[in-house]
């Protein structure tokens, strides 16, 4: 089976906010699970194709809380997608002055390292917060080699060791300050 190109657009996050909340990532996401399990080109192209409207029409200022779910992604209603647009996931967390742990695979397709990066820029002013890449796991921390796929999240495997290590190490060393209770 031939793979479907996919445009630099949907390799990159796809998002206008700094830290691309969930709901935009879809495209990408999408297009890897469908390209990885359907059985024909044809049925690729044709997957693909719906995908790409949904996603389109997700990131279109034509998207209105009267869109019918049935154009969008997975069904979701456009309430969602429209309350996506302006959550920023990583400025909430930094808002709280927490200390947090950002942990990633690098193999991750779902996750990538472009968004860790977003994720280290917009905490690192948050004392105790601490970032880790993990170069050859996959989203779920399971060793491996080459881009993740889908069809790995169906083989056995087991959280690195490193990374449990790392999450203990850093839980044993914060101090979490008590939040106002107001």
């Amino acid at each position: 089976m031939e793979a479907v190109p996919l445009t630099d657009n949907e390799l990159e996050p796809g998002s206008t906010h700094p830290d691309r909340p969930r709901g935009v990532a879809t495209g990408r996401e999408f297009i890897l699970l469908v390209t990885a399990l359907m059985a024909t080109t044809a049925g690729v192209t044709i997957v693909v194709a719906a995908g790409r409207t949904q996603v389109h029409l997700v990131k279109s200022p034509s998207l209105t809380p009267v869109t019918p779910a049935s154009k969008l992604p997975l069904g979701i209603p456009a309430s969602y997608w429209l309350d996506l647009r302006d959550y920023s996931p990583a400025s909430t967390v930094a808002e709280l002055g927490q200390p947090v742990l950002v942990i990633q695979g690098g193999r991750d397709y779902q996750v990538t390292e472009a968004d860790f990066r977003l994720w280290e820029a917009a905490l690192v002013v948050v004392p105790g917060s601490e970032f880790r890449l993990y170069p050859d796991l996959n989203h779920l921390f399971v060793q491996g080699k080459g881009m993740a796929t889908p069809g790995e999240y169906l083989q056995s495997g087991h959280v690195a060791a490193e990374v449990i290590t790392d999450i203990a190490q850093w839980m044993a060393s914060i101090v979490v300050a008590p939040r106002d209770s107001h």
